[in-house]
């Protein structure tokens, strides 16, 4: 059997910020389970009054080992970085 891969590319994925990022995690938890997802996109922490938070793996292991996450970059929770 031959497996399919594809590639998503995303300003956001986790955590969600706007209407992108809800399409893309709707999307990823839809595609078979025997479809190979490699999401290119950036690493968002999110400032709250205890410190960065980033988003724990176990959040992602809901997806399965069919996702791969290749962050490119960090960005900060504004506006400004798309």
């Amino acid at each position: 059997m031959v497996r399919r891969t594809i590639c998503l590319i995303s300003p956001e994925f986790l955590p969600i910020w706007s209407g992108v990022g809800s399409y893309v995690v709707g999307l990823v938890e839809n595609l078979p389970n025997d479809i190979e997802i490699h999401l290119v996109t950036v690493r968002r922490k999110i400032v709250t009054s205890e410190g960065r938070l980033d988003v724990p793996n176990k959040i992602l292991d809901r997806f399965g080992c069919n996702l791969k996450v290749h962050h490119v970059s960090e960005a900060h929770n504004t506006f400004l970085y798309h």
